[in-house]
């Protein structure tokens, strides 16, 4: 039954557990800056509920990659290669930093590659 959900469950994952660049929330250059500032106050707040959330995802992740092994693997390339086509040829302006649109969706993707 979850097998046939997964695919559309996966993108979903990484888009969760990719963290927001708190300083683009502070300075009010993020669009969601009010809503994150309601949602959880400050920084803290935030890495606490995120970690919280990683946490849940990797064990969802873990227990796809036991049921459904090639396709949670074939997701992981997918999503990998990706990220490499968006990021790989270019030359980061400035360099990849902590902060990077880059480096954040690689942390995000980390997250579900140690799972599996």
């Amino acid at each position: 039954l979850l097998s046939s959900v997964i695919p559309s469950l996966f993108p979903r994952f990484l888009k969760c557990s990719r963290r927001v660049n708190w300083d683009l929330v502070d300075s009010g250059d993020e669009p969601l800056s009010m809503l994150y500032e309601e949602a959880w106050g400050d920084r803290e707040d935030y890495e606490i509920w995120l970690n919280e959330v990683r946490g849940k995802l990797g064990m969802l992740v873990r227990l796809f990659s036991v049921m459904e092994p090639v396709m949670m693997s074939r997701m992981l390339l997918a999503s990998v290669e990706e990220v490499l086509g968006k990021y790989g040829g270019r030359s980061a302006e400035g360099g990849v930093s902590k902060l990077s649109e880059a480096y954040l969706e690689i942390e995000s993707l980390n997250l579900f590659v140690d799972q599996c």
